[in-house]
Order: C-alpha cells, then sequence, then structure tokens
C-alpha cells in the first residue's frame, strides 16, 4: 500500500520566544525538524516524505542538512495557517496516487515519535480509514464560562491529541477541499468538519512532546538520550 507522510513545519514558532522558529533550534547536534524526519522516515521506511516549511526558511533548512550530511526530503511550501500548508502538500502529491494511499500527517515540533506508535497509527488508519494517537489527561480540569469564573470538569471524557495522524488519501483530499475555519486545529479536526466519521483512536506516547517552549528542548533531550 503506497503510504505519504507530511511533516509540518511552516509555523513562526511565536510563542516559542525565539528569534529562531523551534523547529530549526538545535535538539542536540540536530535541529528539532530533523529528529522528527529521521524518526517518521525510520518507523515507515516505504513512504514518500513530504517536508512543509516557511519560504523564508527554506535555505536555512537546506544549509542545516548540506551541514548534517542529510538529505532532505521533497520540501513543498507552506501556507499562512496549518490548514493551508497541509493543503498545499496534498496538492503537490500526484493526482494518480492511489485513492487508498495512507497519508500521515505528523507536527515538525515532535522529534521523540517512536516506531511503535506510529505503525499502530498506520495499522489502525488501514483497517477505520483515520486514525489518531491518544493520551490521557491527567491533570485536573476546569471549564471557564463567559464571567470568567470557572466549574470542574471531568477529565476521563478528554484525551490529549497527538500526530502523526493518519488518513486515507482521497478521504483527507476532500475533506481540505471544503475550506478552513477557526475550529480545524488539526487534520482530525478537518476531516470531521467535512462529514467523515470520527476517526479511530489509538494509544499514544507521553514521550511524544510537541517542542512549545524553551524548556521543552531539554525535556526532550533526556527523552532521546534515555
Amino acid at each position: 500500500m503506497k503510504k505519504y507522510i507530511i511533516i509540518v513545519a511552516a509555523g513562526r514558532g511565536n510563542r516559542f520566544g525565539s528569534d529562531l522558529p523551534k523547529q530549526f533550534c538545535m535538539l542536540g547536534q540536530r535541529p528539532v525538524l530533523m529528529h522528527a524526519v529521521i524518526a517518521m522516515a525510520r518507523a515507515v521506511p516505504d513512504a514518500e516524505l513530504i517536508v512543509v516549511v516557511n519560504d523564508a526558511y527554506r535555505d536555512l533548512w537546506l544549509k542545516m542538512c548540506e551541514s548534517a550530511g542529510f538529505a532532505s526530503p521533497r520540501l513543498v511550501s507552506g501556507g499562512d495557517t496549518r490548514f493551508q500548508s497541509v493543503k498545499n502538500a496534498l496538492d503537490s502529491i500526484s493526482a494518480d496516487a492511489p485513492a487508498d494511499a495512507i497519508v500521515l500527517v505528523h507536527d515538525g515540533a515532535r522529534p521523540v515519535v517512536k516506531r511503535d506508535m506510529v505503525r499502530r497509527v498506520v495499522e489502525a488508519t488501514v483497517a477505520n480509514a483515520a486514525a489518531v494517537p491518544v493520551v490521557p489527561v491527567t491533570d485536573s480540569l476546569r471549564e471557564i464560562d463567559a464571567d470568567g469564573s470557572s466549574v470542574p470538569f471531568d477529565r476521563s471524557r478528554v484525551v490529549g491529541v497527538q500526530t502523526p495522524q493518519g488518513f486515507r488519501l482521497a478521504d483527507l483530499r476532500n475533506a481540505y477541499s471544503h475550506g478552513y475555519t477557526p475550529s480545524m486545529t488539526d487534520d482530525a479536526s478537518v476531516w470531521q468538519i467535512a462529514g467523515l466519521p470520527a476517526p479511530a483512536l489509538v494509544e499514544g506516547s507521553p514521550l511524544n512532546i510537541k517542542i512549545t517552549h524553551p524548556r521543552d528542548i531539554d525535556i526532550a533531550d533526556l527523552f532521546i538520550n534515555r
């Protein structure tokens, strides 16, 4: 079965608080994005990789790859939103690609993704057309009302969503043809807003953190070197 991996790394990382987007910050001897690319390539070695980057950082990424002796996967220009970036990558896949091909969409800021988790996503996608890795929420939760007051919220009713998320190519293309709304925070939300059935949920990993703040670099470094 044909497989594609889209690694989204076009964000500017405003919350990270650095002049350099988080995906290009160094994690050990490699940038965060390179760790994510290598991990996904090892997990699904027969997949075609596509990396989505902001054009302003394309040359920086290619120089980083050259310095590391690393061959970059095919690059696609990012858009103003994550939605547009993923759509650009989908549009770059040949129209002749098999309709039942599998597409995995992964955040370039998740460098510690593990092979067994990725394979769970692939297997569930083959069986269900869409699959999302999730982890339990361990903190207590409160729901904030419009007036600023809050009430407890049952954490057993929610899970944390991770990537890679897996989808059948033809259906994902169709989902991304319906246009963007602000509630589309990930590919699974695009999928369901388009009227497609809820993705299967598979076991994620607490190690699969998303780099958001500078301290997350140190945490990821500990996980990688365990």
